[in-house]
């Protein structure tokens, strides 16, 4: 059980400055100290992954910790959110940054979801599915968990891969559907200024985690989701979060099954405030419960 009065009350980002001190190296699943904390990296194609693995001694799960807006006027990747929460999370944690803001100095929101020609989330998988390896979790005891454009993320590997368990925080489920500077700064640098139209229509499986789930024939109403929506966060809560429950055909309001459960929460922060404690500490007992 979490210590509510403990928790961290920010989502605390850190970045390159702060990673400075640590032991960076390339990353090798035939020699990689499992049992200690490792800040990894390697390349594939011409995008670099970075990721920091924080063990807990005697755990059996593991939970994959993705990241929203870096933000880059405050930090340079690799860019880690939820930094400070490894304590309280019931098993080990497996930071990764996001490669692709990698692209361009300015980028700071882009969704794991590479560029017209190269999509990293193959590759977040196999990252994913060598650290579970090596720490010996099976993958249905594995994860994935982030906010915004971590949560849609997040989603999304649990679409590629139904053994995987995701929580999703006001997540966007549609990229194109997000405000347009965003959206449009990321096709800007990676997808040679597409028109937002042009790319929802050409490429709907790389923007819609509800296409993609349509294309591989997944069932987002009995898949292990945890949706947790900020009803003060407007617009995630009045488009994406209706776009979801319209999808699997759901009144939008709280719900809970076997597989997809949908908790509401109230901050007057809106969307860039963290989920309580006490939603924290909800998605711990929900995991629990489901292996």
């Amino acid at each position: 059980m979490t210590e509510t009065s403990h928790f961290p009350k920010r989502l605390v980002k850190v970045g390159a400055k702060e990673l400075s001190s640590l032991l960076s190296f390339e990353f090798d699943k035939h020699n990689f100290p499992i049992a200690s904390k490792a800040l990894g990296r390697f390349k594939h194609e011409s995008f670099q992954y970075d990721f920091y693995w924080a063990p807990k001694e005697g755990a059996t799960r593991i939970f994959v910790l993705l990241s929203g807006d870096a933000r880059r006027e405050k930090n340079d990747p690799p860019v880690f959110q939820r930094w400070s929460w490894a304590e309280h999370f019931p098993g080990h944690c497996l930071y990764i940054s996001d490669p692709t803001i990698r692209q361009d100095d300015n980028l700071g929101l882009a969704w794991y979801s590479g560029n017209e020609s190269y999509d990293p989330f193959p590759t977040l998988l196999n990252l994913i599915k060598d650290i579970a390896k090596l720490a010996e979790v099976d993958l249905t005891r594995v994860t994935t968990y982030g906010s915004s454009g971590g949560g849609f993320a997040a989603m999304r590997l649990g679409i590629m891969e139904p053994k995987l368990s995701v929580v999703t925080i006001n997540p966007q489920v549609d990229i194109t559907k997000y405000w347009k500077r965003h959206v449009n700064n990321y096709l800007k640098v990676c997808w040679n200024d597409m028109p937002i139209d042009e790319v929802r229509k050409n490429h709907p499986l790389r923007m819609s985690n509800i296409e993609l789930a349509k294309y591989n024939d997944v069932s987002l109403l009995n898949s292990r989701i945890l949706y947790i929506q900020n009803t003060l966060d407007e617009h995630h809560f009045d488009i994406h979060l209706d776009m979801f429950c319209k999808h699997v055909d759901i009144d939008k309001k709280e719900y809970q099954s076997d597989g997809l459960n949908i908790i509401l929460f109230e901050h007057e922060g809106g969307h860039g405030k963290a989920e309580t404690p006490e939603c924290f500490t909800k998605a711990m007992n929900i995991i629990e419960n489901w292996n």
